[in-house]
């Protein structure tokens, strides 16, 4: 802080005095400029506002309230500043805007964030431009950005006036006015925006993100994978917002954009690109098989599948892997093995459309699909778990409804918070929070229902097809071995193993390569390659084409 003037008569200037050593000494997490500015504001309004009595008791709160937050007694300083905001003959004087914006920093350091957001947000939209409006509206943007939670930011956007943005903001906010502008389907001023951001910028890479989304949302895969490999390949030292993750996603688009255009060796070459300790690995090292089945590379896929299907990712992530699994044997003839894909498939699908019908007749309506699949109940040895938990693991598998139920937890976490300062003030914004969480629990349950409606028509039309499955292949298989009996031909080994080769750079390099260094599982996950031969040797017509071959196609083309 600035040296301070020598100490002048008055109980205010004596309190902003004692608060700014305060300040010093324990460094508050406040940012210093408004804090010189509510001083200096202080500091002149004591000499004009003079034998004031209310206005005396009112700084004299405020300054208070301000020691006890640097002081990190922050009941306390919440309970003072609800106080003076509940008091109406503070109204007119501007040190009573100052209190919401102390009352937000408090309860910031509460971890009640989407508490504190809510009057960082009212504070830019609601009152005149103030000394410390540019920093709420820098908060309200750090706020949700931490909470995932866009939603206030894109309400600011489209609402007040550039006065209020500061230079330091304008190409962040720029970023926010462009997604609002997005979600309108006005891709061409959203387009505008986003590219007036440069490279200096910390949502830079969010906006080349956000504008390969815009083109891929228009069919325009060429320029969508452009911007996505500005994101991929930036190697500047700037500190970009969520970089590494906007980093995976972009590598991932890049792989569904190559898997669209039926380039799937390239498509295999960016899904690989996906880092194994994000969100993102699964969903690329499943997808990536699918690339691998489309150019016949049946053992590699196998090998990736066995990755998928390991106990790092839940694999009721991904039913159709099976269906895939069987559908590379029947390529292969391997009609045993195809079999008995078919039979573990129709085991877990079996169980899955049972839990989703039991599921769908407990909950009664889809309102209740969030409250139901995230209960939990005692398991074994007293441990508390998803009572769906199978169900609640599919659903995961869907990262708006994983970020929704994050965001729950944390509106939920917030409230017990407020519980525990027992205040009126606390209460109206615990039902405020809890206003949001109805919202987010909403949008948690029609996603939830989607994505078990989508599996259950993919059960059932499994379930349709299985007695099919079965004949064509018995049919085949007793049609190839027929015709090898004619010809002498040697029999067929069925029992092909899992092999362990001696691995080589060369190696390493040709193939689709999971490797995992997990302290579980280190010798399987990734390490094994599948090195089945066809057996479809007697002629092309040997081969039978099934209906679960057509199925497994037509599935293959929307992953």
């Amino acid at each position: 802080m600035n040296k301070l003037k020598p100490i002048k008569t008055g109980y205010v200037w004596a309190l902003l005095v004692a608060f700014a050593s305060t300040l010093t000494a324990n460094g508050a997490s406040l940012d210093k400029r408004v804090e010189r500015a509510v001083d200096a504001s202080l500091e002149k309004r004591q000499t004009l506002v003079q034998s004031n009595p209310l206005y005396n008791t009112l700084v004299a709160d405020l300054q208070h309230g301000r020691k006890e937050l640097v002081r990190d007694n922050l009941q306390e300083a919440f309970k003072i500043f609800g106080d003076i905001l509940k008091n109406t003959r503070y109204t007119n004087f501007p040190e009573y805007s100052f209190s919401k914006y102390y009352i937000a920093a408090t309860l910031e350091n509460m971890g009640v964030y989407y508490g504190a957001l809510l009057y960082y947000v009212d504070i830019v939209e609601k009152e005149p431009l103030r000394l410390h409006t540019h920093e709420s509206l820098r908060k309200s943007i750090e706020l949700a950005q931490k909470l995932k939670d866009d939603e206030l930011i894109l309400y600011l956007a489209s609402v007040i006036p550039a006065n209020k943005v500061p230079k330091s903001l304008v190409e962040e906010f720029r970023y926010y006015v462009a997604k609002d502008q997005y979600h309108k389907k006005a891709y061409g001023k959203a387009v505008r925006l986003l590219e007036s951001i440069p490279h200096t910028n910390r949502m830079y890479l969010a906006s080349r993100y956000l504008l390969g989304t815009i083109y891929t949302t228009q069919n325009r895969f060429k320029e969508a994978q452009q911007y996505f490999r500005v994101v991929i390949n930036d190697r500047t030292r700037k500190k970009y917002y969520e970089e590494t993750t906007i980093k995976e996603l972009s590598s991932l688009a890049i792989g569904r954009l190559f898997y669209e255009l039926k380039s799937y060796p390239l498509s295999i070459v960016n899904y690989k690109k996906v880092g194994r300790n994000g969100n993102a690995f699964p969903q690329a090292l499943y997808e990536s098989s699918w690339a691998l089945f489309k150019i016949h590379k049946f053992n590699e896929a196998l090998a990736v599948l066995h990755s998928v299907n390991s106990p790092f990712f839940e694999q009721i992530h991904f039913l159709k892997s099976y269906l895939l699994k069987g559908a590379i044997f029947l390529e292969l003839c391997h009609y045993d093995d195809a079999v008995r894909s078919l039979s573990e498939a129709e085991k877990d699908f079996l169980l899955v459309g049972r839990q989703i019908d039991r599921f769908s007749q407990e909950a009664q309506t889809p309102k209740r699909y969030y409250q139901l699949i995230s209960s939990k109940s005692r398991r074994a040895k007293g441990v508390w778990d998803y009572k769906y938990f199978e169900l609640f693991e599919l659903v995961s598998a869907n990262p708006d409804f994983r970020a929704a139920h994050l965001y729950i937890l944390e509106l939920q976490s917030e409230q017990q918070r407020l519980n525990e300062i027992k205040s009126p003030r606390a209460k109206l914004i615990g039902n405020l929070i809890k206003q949001r969480e109805l919202e987010v629990i909403n949008k948690a349950s029609y996603l939830a229902g989607q994505k078990l409606k989508l599996t259950r028509e993919l059960v059932q039309d499994f379930f349709q097809l299985k007695d099919i499955l079965r004949y064509e292949i018995v049919s085949s298989e007793r049609k190839i071995l027929q015709t090898r009996s004619l010809r002498l031909a040697p029999p067929v080994l069925t029992d092909a193993e899992l092999i362990k080769p001696k691995f080589t750079e060369s190696l390493r390099e040709s193939l689709i390569w999971w490797d995992y260094e997990g302290e579980f599982w280190k010798d399987e996950l990734g390490y094994y390659l599948y090195g089945l031969k066809s057996l479809c040797k007697d002629s092309e017509n040997d081969k039978k084409t099934t209906s679960m071959q057509s199925f497994i196609k037509t599935l293959g083309g929307s992953l």
